[in-house]
Formats: C-alpha cells, sequence, structure tokens
C-alpha cells in the first residue's frame, strides 16, 4: 500500500469500502491510516474487491493466477491499474467466464497490446487504455518540467 494504494484508500472510504493491505512490511499506524495488514493468503480470501498496486518484477509475473484466484471469495471484483504481466490474464478470463470473478477492471494487460480475445467479449470486464498520464494536472505537470529542461539547456549552452 504505497502511495497509489494509500489514494485509493481515501477515495474507497466514502462508500463505506474498509481497506485491508498486504504489503512486505506493514505500514506506520500513520501511513496505513486505519487499513489493516494482512497476510496475502488472508487478502485472497477475505477481498470482495481486490486492487493491484505492484510493480512488475520477476517476483511479481503472474503474483495473481489460478491458483490465487481459487483462493478468492466467489464474486471478487479484480482491478489491475499495475502492470498487466501480474495477473495470469489466461486464468483471470478463465475464471471470469466461469463467475469465480464477477467483475475486472483492467487498463493493462499482460501482452500488450493484445488482450485475451475472451476478456474483449465479456461484458464484466471494463477493459480501457492505460491513461494514468492523462490528467489535465499530469499533463500541465509534464509541459512545465518539459520547458524548464529545455531553459536549462539553453542556459547551460549558452553560459
Amino acid at each position: 500500500m504505497g502511495r497509489i494504494g494509500r489514494a485509493l484508500k481515501k477515495r474507497a472510504e466514502p462508500f463505506g469500502l474498509q481497506t485491508i493491505y498486504h504489503n512486505r512490511n506493514p505500514l506506520s499506524a500513520t501511513e496505513a491510516d486505519g487499513a489493516r495488514y494482512v497476510s496475502f493468503q488472508e487478502l485472497l480470501a477475505t477481498s470482495d474487491i481486490i486492487s493491484v498496486h505492484v510493480p512488475l518484477k520477476k517476483s511479481t509475473v503472474h503474483l495473481i493466477g489460478a491458483s490465487e484466484i481459487a483462493q478468492m471469495k466467489d464474486g471478487v471484483v479484480i482491478v489491475n491499474t499495475a502492470r498487466g504481466a501480474i495477473i495470469d490474464e489466461a486464468a483471470l478470463a478463465s475464471a471470469l467466464e466461469q463467475g469465480k470473478v464477477a467483475a475486472v477492471g483492467l487498463d493493462v494487460y499482460e501482452k500488450e497490446p493484445q488482450i485475451d480475445p475472451s476478456l474483449v467479449k465479456n461484458d464484466r470486464a471494463l477493459l480501457i487504455p492505460h491513461l494514468g498520464t492523462h490528467t489535465t494536472e499530469t499533463l500541465a505537470k509534464m509541459e512545465s518540467l518539459a520547458m524548464e529542461n529545455a531553459r536549462r539547456a539553453y542556459w547551460e549552452s549558452n553560459c
């Protein structure tokens, strides 16, 4: 539950959602802000909604696969806005078709730009392009940083 997980927690609270999380280590009480640290297995077994926020590295490829999905509650909702390969897309598509997973929200895909065709056809799969940096605020900040970089390059080459 890093920066993104904590921001999601704040957005979920007005809807009455209680947050549990799993990290390599528990957060301080201040950082956790009322969220409860649980084991990965408890997170899988007790969550109604699982939102994935981990970096992609060797240890997180297929962090959620068929065996992890089998441990989840029937009717779980899974959201992945981190990296596509963190979830075994074929296992997810199968679980969605079988009803184990009630719905998925994805803006990242295991083999981008390809998406498992059964996910594309499923009405309970919300699939969008990865748009995290396409907010007005982020684009303005990126523009400002680009202009600052150009100013510095000009200044350094002319001084």
